[in-house]
């Protein structure tokens, strides 16, 4: 019962969220923004240059 309070309690906060912030739901949020920040530190010149 505290595992189904905590699942309803978590899409509640994201359907707050989203309608607060006017977005829609995007369910690939953190592989797109985890591919960025790879993609984004590619481009940097490198730290070690031999």
């Amino acid at each position: 019962m505290i595992g189904l309070v905590a699942v309803q309690r978590k899409i509640l906060v994201l359907i707050y969220t989203c309608s607060k912030n006017n977005t829609v739901y995007d369910p690939n949020y953190a592989n797109r923004k985890a591919s960025e920040l790879h993609k984004n530190r590619q481009e940097l010149s490198p730290a070690y240059t031999a």
